[in-house]
C-alpha cells in the first residue's frame, strides 16, 4: 500500500523516509516539502497518512484492550 508515494516495508520507504517522520501531519501540512515521496505533499496525501495513522492508533487501541490493560 503506497501512502504519500511511499511504500513503508518494516516502517521504511526505499527513498530514506521513515513512517515515524510522517505519521503526524494533519491538514495544516499541505504544501510542505518532505513528507511526500515526490514533491510537496497535496490533500490526498494527507489524508492518507491521516487514515493509516488513524488505522494504525486503532489496531494498538484494540491490542491494549485484549491485555485488560484499558484504553490509551
Amino acid at each position: 500500500m503506497s501512502i504519500a508515494g511511499h511504500d513503508f516495508v518494516e516502517g521504511r520507504c526505499h527513498c530514506g523516509r521513515k513512517w515515524i517522520d510522517v505519521k503526524h501531519v494533519d491538514v495544516s501540512y499541505v504544501g510542505e516539502a518532505g513528507y511526500a515521496h515526490v514533491g510537496n505533499l497535496n490533500l490526498m496525501e494527507v489524508h492518507q497518512i491521516m487514515a493509516e495513522a488513524a488505522r494504525e492508533r486503532a489496531a494498538l487501541e484494540r491490542a491494549i484492550l485484549d491485555t485488560g490493560m484499558g484504553a490509551l
